[in-house]
């Protein structure tokens, strides 16, 4: 994004304080309020951007059906997406990398199993390992869907909709653990 404190300086965590432009760490003395409560990524063109697949499947597709040329039209050509995608879309700052995760703010990641854009094995090599379990990030796996094959489901709707209570009831957990301690804190400090 486009805040930070300098040029070429990482953004913290999701989650985490982002100062203003220019204001050093120091200046910074109240205590940083939590903006975001949990993070829900369905079908996330924004993970693994730098593999081929997900550029060459948005610039270079192969149509194969009639209903391949409108999602593909509708999709990706339509002239305000290609646009954005051509010209407007930072595509360095539009990744979200695992070690920007925090298990502050708890991910749901989605993956539609027969995505064919978005890199679903990779995803959920990446995003389902133990490692990005312990930044708070789990998958869920659409089986025998492509890319938003979801809407048009009701069961995969719902457990998608399963998916997110989960993901809001560990959220609520986290902010009232994250309250209590800060209130241990504040006792122990005086």
């Amino acid at each position: 994004g486009g805040q930070g404190g300098g040029q070429g300086e990482r953004q913290p965590p999701l989650g985490e304080p982002r100062r203003p432009i220019g204001e050093p760490a120091a200046l910074t003395k109240t205590r940083p309020v939590r903006r975001i409560g949990s993070l829900v990524l369905i079908d996330p063109i924004c993970l693994l951007l730098h593999q081929h697949k997900v550029t060459k499947q948005f610039v270079y597709p192969e149509l194969e059906t009639l209903q391949d040329a409108v999602d593909d039209y509708f999709f990706k050509k339509e002239i305000f997406t290609s646009a954005v995608i051509a010209r407007g879309l930072p595509w360095h700052e539009a990744s979200l990398w695992l070690n920007e995760c925090s298990p502050q703010v708890p991910a749901l990641v989605c993956v539609s199993e027969a995505d064919s854009i978005v890199p679903a094995q990779n995803v959920k090599q990446v995003f389902g390992s133990w490692q990005a379990r312990l930044r708070g990030v789990r998958v869920l796996e659409l089986r025998g869907a492509g890319h938003g094959g979801w809407l048009g489901d009701a069961d995969l709707r719902a457990r998608l909709a399963n998916g997110v209570r989960g993901l809001a009831q560990e959220a609520r957990l986290i902010a009232k653990a994250t309250a209590a301690a800060e209130g241990v804190l504040e006792v122990t400090a005086a």
